[in-house]
């Protein structure tokens, strides 16, 4: 199930939707069993966007609207790459500590974190190939 919020217009709402359903093609997810919900707004303005996953098939994922549409779009890739990390148990988070490949990464600077490396990897790696290959 996928849903899609926040004050903005429908080509941008229309290109989000979009870049969801190609990745979940391309890393082989189901929207049938994962709930996913997209919310594009100025909240943090610090932040370009953020994953919240209460559980394993509900993500929240918040992308900040003054963002550009391509790094939005970047943005959303690397959000959905965490939402592939969960769906795969490979990011965990319990009791407030985050486990990834069973290691606690709680304690290393978020930057540092291997979660965030490969998210940032993958979402540019992702990008790249969702240029080449959308019907922009």
């Amino acid at each position: 199930m996928l849903k899609i919020t926040g004050n903005i217009q429908k080509p941008i709402a229309q290109e989000i939707e979009q870049v969801i359903y190609w990745f979940f093609n391309e890393a082989g997810l189901n929207l049938n069993v994962i709930r996913l919900k997209v919310e594009v707004s100025l909240a943090n303005q610090e932040l370009k966007g953020e994953c919240y996953s209460p559980r394993r098939d509900k993500h929240d994922i918040w992308l900040n609207k003054a963002c550009g549409l391509l790094e939005m779009r970047e943005t959303l890739l690397h959000e959905l790459w965490h939402v592939h990390q969960i769906w795969h148990n490979r990011l965990v988070v319990q009791q407030g500590r985050k486990f990834f490949c069973n290691q606690d990464v709680s304690g290393i600077l978020y930057l540092n974190q291997p979660h965030e490396i490969e998210a940032r990897d993958m979402a540019r790696k992702m990008f790249a190939k969702y240029l080449l290959t959308a019907n922009l």
